[in-house]
């Protein structure tokens, strides 16, 4: 009667069975490839990390990022604060920090004015300004920074580089007192002293060449030597 009937149950298990394990199979197959995926994918995204932050702490200064408005809490600072400020980041700028905390307060509201202003026409703009260091003392540094806009067009933070510009203010400051200097020698003449260009124009002239002339300074400046 059995078989006569021809009970496929059997072959039917086996049918069912391999099925499974074929499912099953392509299941962990899928799941092996997906997990490549994720795992190159984290190490494409730690490599450009790497890049990034070498790219970052080789940058002159420090990069930086803050809140657009004032006082400016840091969410982000490059290791060069470190030598700008001279306090280590971990001990003298914990999280929330701010940049104002770091500026000469005789700067502040300078650079407020400034940025302020960039933020309500949405521009980039660039600052020199004070950094007060320990025990009194002061660097220069120029801070270019640019607002980062979301998508209604409103400052979602402010980021740029902060760079050290303290020779150059020094060497500036050389030159101005040498300047004074020489000029306090021209005007201590009693004799008309001028400078000329190369192409005959008169530079500058000391007040006795005024008092010999009887012409202002101010005409004098620009007129030809030989007039």
């Amino acid at each position: 009667f059995e078989q006569r009937a021809g009970n496929g149950t059997p072959e039917m298990i086996l049918m069912a069975g391999a099925s499974l394990g074929l499912t099953l199979f392509a299941l962990v197959l899928l799941g092996a490839r997906c997990q490549r995926r994720v795992n190159a994918a984290t190490q494409e995204a730690e490599d450009s990390r790497d890049q990034y932050s070498a790219l970052v702490e080789n940058v002159p200064g420090t990069v930086f990022r803050a809140d657009a408005a004032e006082p400016w809490t840091r969410r982000f600072c490059s290791r060069g604060i470190e030598e700008l400020t001279g306090r280590p980041i971990a001990d003298g700028l914990p999280e929330g920090a701010t940049l104002a905390s770091l500026m000469h307060e005789d700067d502040r509201q300078r650079v407020a004015l400034v940025s302020s202003w960039a933020v309500s026409r949405k521009l980039p703009f660039e600052i020199e300004y004070r950094l007060a260091g320990p025990e009194g003392s002061t660097r220069w540094v120029s801070q270019r920074a640019r607002m980062m806009l979301d998508a209604k067009g409103q400052p979602r933070w402010m980021e740029g580089v902060i760079i050290d510009i303290s020779q150059r203010k020094l060497v500036e400051q050389q030159l101005r007192s040498a300047w004074s200097h020489a000029r306090s020698l021209l005007e201590a003449s009693l004799d008309p002293l001028m400078t000329i260009s190369p192409d005959g124009k008169l530079t500058d002239v000391n007040t006795a060449t005024e008092i010999v002339t009887g012409v202002p300074r101010k005409h004098l400046v620009g007129s030809d030597f030989s007039a």
